[in-house]
Formats: structure tokens, sequence, C-alpha cells
């Protein structure tokens, strides 16, 4: 199962007038504005299934008298974010996926310790000396580069590993460890126009011609079922953008509660079955169930085990 929280904004609220204690304040010369927004992970499926998951708001804390200086945002929101997922799936396998402002030390050192797999974009002008090594790298690994036909799309990959990175932590210690840079060049045909796109990633873990492939078009780009995720919920139906309410604890209810309603119409139109129990118990019915469903264990532990004591049974149906 990949997981991948977003480094997107899904919900935004400025303002002129200060609205809550919590809110996040921008100055330009003598103007004030007054920000609320949030970080989302959104669950990614191998068939591109779209589901959110956890919602992190970027928020101060009430009476911080150095609102300015040392307010909340998006990394600090994110390493909450990972912390808490972390918690939730202690031994879940999930893949981060998130764009150039997460390629950094102290985000992938993070991830190291939680056991979090990372594909992170890459900008040209982010970790230099990472891009540096990886080029001398390519000079001397020529064999690393593969060939793909992905669609109307034609890619060149190529991968450097084991590229050492250091980087000096907020206590002011230096810490090092092994990072993986891939990069790919696409070209296709669009109206009779050659066009020509680049890409780039850091891993946490090392690239090879059996999962290059994997980790960039099955993971790092799905990227963009991400943006599209969060396109639905603001431009069909769900008013993302829409300030119910200017209050603090009723906002973040609201956007929890849509969140819900999103994840209820996603399951719905990817699930039969539950149409079928929708039919059967009504919508409070079906909440009921699903409550019950994510909240107590339905697997039962015994009855698992003595039917692995029984011989299988093995039917053959033309």
């Amino acid at each position: 199962m990949l997981l991948f929280p977003p480094a997107y904004c899904n919900f935004t609220l400025t303002r002129s007038l200060p609205f809550a204690e919590e809110a996040l304040h921008r100055q330009h010369g003598e103007e004030v504005s007054y920000i609320a927004y949030t970080v989302e992970a959104v669950l990614v499926g191998p068939q591109g299934v779209t589901i959110p998951l956890l919602t992190e708001f970027c928020e101060n804390p009430i009476g911080e008298k150095e609102a300015f200086t040392k307010q909340d945002c998006e990394l600090k929101a994110g390493k909450r974010l990972l912390t808490r997922l972390r918690k939730a799936f202690p031994k879940l396998r999930i893949m981060v996926v998130a764009d150039g402002l997460y390629a950094n030390g102290p985000m992938m050192a993070l991830c190291r310790q939680l056991h979090l797999d990372f594909m992170f974009i890459l900008p040209q002008d982010r970790l230099k000396s990472v891009w540096e090594e990886a080029g001398g790298l390519r000079k001397l690994e020529k064999d690393q580069k593969l060939k793909y036909h992905w669609g109307n799309r034609e890619q060149n990959f190529w991968w450097a590993n084991d590229i050492d990175y250091e980087f000096q932590e907020a206590s002011g210690a230096w810490r090092r460890f092994k990072i993986h840079v891939a990069g790919c060049t696409e070209t296709w045909e669009e109206k009779g126009e050659k066009k020509e796109a680049h890409w780039a990633w850091v891993s946490s873990r090392p690239f090879t011609k059996k999962n290059i492939i994997a980790r960039c078009n099955h993971g790092a780009r799905h990227r963009w079922n991400i943006e599209e995720n969060i396109l639905v919920e603001k431009h069909q139906g769900y008013q993302y953008e829409h300030a119910f309410s200017l209050n603090w604890t009723a906002m973040k209810n609201w956007h929890l509660l849509m969140h819900l309603g999103h994840l209820l119409n996603i399951l719905t139109l990817h699930t039969e079955a539950l149409v079928e129990k929708v039919r059967q118990l009504g919508f409070r019915g079906t909440l009921k169930f699903l409550r019950e469903t994510w909240s107590n264990p339905w697997i039962d532990r015994d009855q698992l085990l003595a039917l692995c004591t029984k011989p299988p049974r093995i039917r053959l149906a033309f």
C-alpha cells in the first residue's frame, strides 16, 4: 500500500482582519494578512483511487507573543502529520510522495526515523551538493539508465545511488546519511509539436532497472492524483474555499466533516458492496456500519488459525 501525503495546502482562507488567534500572519509593508491553511494526507491506491486520510492545520498557539517570528508553517505541520500517520499505522509500509519543499535534511531524517519510504521532487536549485555528486556518478556509472515507452511518451531514465548528504540540525550537530537520485527526460508530440519535460526525485531507497519504473511512474508520478483530488474538493461541490464560519473550532470541524463526506462518496463510487449496504441499511445505518467496522477488530484470530489446520478445499468452476 502506498500513501502520499502531499506538500499541498488544501483549505486556504485569507482575511485582512484578525478573525482568530490561531491564524498565521503575513506582513507586506504596513498591511497584515491573517491566514488559515491545512496540509493534507491523501491515500492513493494502485489503480489511482485517491482517498482523503489525514488533515493537519497550520495554527499558532493561542497567546503567542512572537507570532511574526516563530509561527507555524507547512513544514512543521507536515512533520506533525507524518508523526501522526506512523502512530496510527505503526507497521504499514508507506511511501511518502511530495514536492520539492520537502526535499531537505530534517524532513528526510524524520522519514528515516519513522521508517517511511519517500520519493520527493528534487528541483535544480535545491541540494546543490547532491546534484554535483549525482552528475559525477552519472559519468562513472554510464549503464545506470533505461529507456521506456509510457503511453505516447518516450522516457529516458537515469539514476545515481549512495550519495552522501550532510546537513546541520537545529541543535547545531551535523548529520549524514545516504540518499539516491533519479531523473527522467520525457518527449512526446502534441498537435504536431514536439514537447519535452524533465523530472528528478530524491529517494530513500536505491534505484535499479527493476524498480525505477515502479518508483517513478507508479509512485512519484501519482502526485498528480493528489492535485486532482484537491481540485475536486475545491470546485466540484465540496466548497472548501468557502468560509462557512470564522470560528476556528467550527472551521476545523467543518473541514473534517467535509473530508468524511468526500471519503464516503469515493467509497460508494468504487465499492459495489457499499452501494448494496446503503440500499439495505439506509444512510444512517451505513454510517453506523462503517463506524463499527473501523473501530472494532473484525478479524477473529482463533477462527483463522482453526481454518489453517483444516485441509484446503479446491474447486474448479467453468
